[in-house]
């Protein structure tokens, strides 16, 4: 334990002496036996002052406890994601709207949960095109799965319609790669730089199997506990049919993922 966190153990400890200061009361009377439902106004504004004035000094204890909660919430969601994902193997592997690239055939799957407007999946789309590039018996699924409003909707359904003109790998590339914030026209410009033909495309994103899909991705983010993106499964089946698998929340590296290929190998 660092030494200015014991001090502030210890000050905690002292503030029924400063509680019992400012009443007259005896210290160990108030800190032992006083619930807070007890304290006075004046009592409640000695505690307050207390730790208002050792948080101002040290004000890394609030990150460093807020690193502690995001840690811990990390843990919770890996043990639950560990615990669903097998049951939910063949949505996540077999569903044929979910686009595909890498080796179709690949014995390793890497699942990524993405928001085209989201900075942490754009920092790793040419991570995921190195996996690709780097492993030829991976295979990369990805599920749309747009938090960051309409203009994420609209680009999810733009790019998976892209599908049916066999643009999607080119086209989820250029909008991840797009600076300016994302809107239906700019969707529309980056499809038509790419070769899409952009009437074809606005037509099929009306098609019942588009939106079909993005409730199968969100149902299944929310029975595997993925609130943000981007979220990673890395899955593999043996021959008996077992599943393998390890989940990754958030933002990686190309070295984890691939550690985590071969983990489930």
């Amino acid at each position: 334990m660092k030494l200015k966190h014991f001090r502030f153990l210890v000050l905690m400890g002292l503030m029924g002496v400063a509680v019992a200061q400012t009443t007259n009361t005896p210290a160990a009377t108030t800190a032992t036996t006083a619930p807070a439902s007890t304290f006075t106004s004046t009592q409640q504004a000695a505690i307050e002052k207390i730790v208002h004035d050792y948080l101002i000094a040290h004000p890394e204890v609030l990150l460093e406890a807020g690193q502690a909660l995001q840690m811990k919430q990390q843990v919770l969601m890996q043990e639950k994601a560990n615990k669903v994902i097998p049951t939910l193997a063949a949505s996540l592997l077999h569903d044929p709207s979910s686009p595909v690239i890498g080796n179709k055939a690949g014995k390793v799957s890497v699942i990524e949960f993405f928001d085209y407007q989201c900075p942490h999946c754009k920092i790793m789309g040419p991570v995921m095109t190195d996996l690709v590039a780097q492993d030829k018996d991976v295979r990369v699924i990805y599920k749309e799965l747009p938090i960051f409003g309409a203009d994420s909707e609209f680009a999810a359904k733009a790019a998976l319609a892209s599908q049916k003109q066999g643009k999607f790998e080119a086209f989820n590339k250029a909008l991840l790669a797009a600076q300016e914030r994302l809107n239906n026209q700019t969707v529309l410009d980056i499809a038509k730089s790419v070769g899409l033909n952009v009437n074809q495309l606005q037509a099929d994103m009306n098609l019942p199997e588009i939106s079909k899909e993005l409730q199968e991705v969100r149902s299944l983010a929310e029975k595997i506990g993925i609130s943000g993106t981007p979220g990673f499964i890395v899955i593999s089946l043996d021959k008996a049919g077992k599943v393998k698998s390890q989940f990754i929340p958030g933002q990686t590296t190309l070295d984890d993922l691939k550690t985590a290929i071969n983990a489930v190998k």
